[in-house]
């Protein structure tokens, strides 16, 4: 089943801020006596300009923007974020409706990647608005909110867009989009994620997602590649939801990182209300600088398994049974769709 997004028109000064022209309308509640907000050129995503919050310490610092009642069905927002200190722990995107007696805020609470500072991430919030009827017509404003402890740093904002909800990645913008690591005992990584030359197979561009120079020590030592839906408390890891149930992805490694022919990868979901389901596809063995096509159609039959709540979903790299040498390759991964 393909999955599709119910898309209405959205007005154009709620659907894309490059802060190209300035910050576009978008203040800050300095929520943090002390803290600065303004245009940024330095720290940029994309363009030649961004915005940044010097947040002066602990607590809670709030970027948004206001516009008329606009509709927001089907749609996702997602944004790309930089921090350059560990002191700011999370973001929160949020949307709130104004529905005439009442406001609803509806809000995912998403933890700072561990270890990813000076990197731009990109987060995608798809907003439940069904706990509040009429509300996804009603938004009238949105934001996103930065939690620093200790002495703060600062954040910068660039390149949001209110759209359809992304179901395939093939790494076209040269950007690793919201991709992360989750790597086992004694694996090396060898750089922040990144993209690279050779895309996948069927892919007319030269670019992947590319975790470099990572290396293994050991049999049976994994290293994961992980998009997190951050499911909860908004429903938006809902595979139910989102009308998709099969998982496929290109992958390849370009070095050998095992000896013996055992070394491979296999595509994976985690579900459920802890998160920790774990569920994963056939394993596949793999040819060093040869692409592999993967599909993956989880039971969700297993315990504590639930469609309605995926944690996150990925491709995993495995060393198999294999002997040494162990050896250091770029794990890639590319075409990767939900449908």
């Amino acid at each position: 089943m393909t999955a599709t997004a119910t898309v209405t028109n959205t007005p154009a000064y709620m659907s894309s801020y490059n802060f190209e022209a300035g910050t576009q309308g978008w203040t800050a509640d300095t929520g943090v006596a002390g803290s600065t907000f303004g245009a940024e050129t330095s720290i940029v995503h994309g363009g030649s300009q961004a915005v940044s919050v010097h947040i002066a310490g602990s607590g809670t610092e709030t970027l948004s923007v206001s516009f008329s009642n606009s509709d927001m069905t089907g749609k996702s927002l997602s944004f790309w974020a930089y921090i350059d200190s560990a002191n700011i722990t999370a973001v929160q995107p949020y949307v709130q409706s104004n529905l005439g007696t009442s406001y609803p805020f509806i809000s995912d609470y998403i933890n700072w990647p561990s270890g990813v500072t000076g990197h731009w991430v990109q987060f995608v919030f798809t907003p439940n608005f069904t706990p509040y009827p009429g509300s996804a017509s009603a938004v009238y404003t949105f934001g996103i909110q930065f939690f620093s402890s200790s002495t703060g740093g600062n954040a910068y904002l660039d390149d949001v867009v209110v759209g359809p909800e992304v179901l395939s990645w093939n790494f076209e913008d040269g950007q690793p989009d919201a991709f992360i690591y989750n790597t086992g005992t004694g694996i090396v990584t060898g750089g922040a994620i990144t993209v690279s030359a050779p895309g996948g197979t069927g892919n007319a561009s030269s670019f992947a997602l590319t975790a470099p120079n990572v290396a293994f020590t050991a049999a049976n030592q994994s290293c994961q590649l992980i998009y997190p839906f951050h499911s909860n408390p908004n429903n938006t890891g809902s595979w139910t939801a989102k009308g998709v149930s099969t998982l496929s992805a290109d992958v390849m490694l370009d070095a050998d990182i095992s000896t013996g022919g055992s070394e491979g990868a296999q595509l994976f979901i985690q579900s459920g209300v802890n998160n920790y389901a774990f569920e994963a596809g056939t394993y596949a063995n793999l040819t060093a600088g040869t692409w592999a096509h993967l599909t993956f159609t989880p039971t969700f039959a297993g315990a504590n398994e639930d469609a309605t709540n995926v944690y996150w979903m990925g491709v995993q790299f495995n060393t198999g049974a294999g002997t040494t040498p162990f050896g250091t390759a770029n794990l890639k991964v590319d075409n990767l769709q939900l449908q």
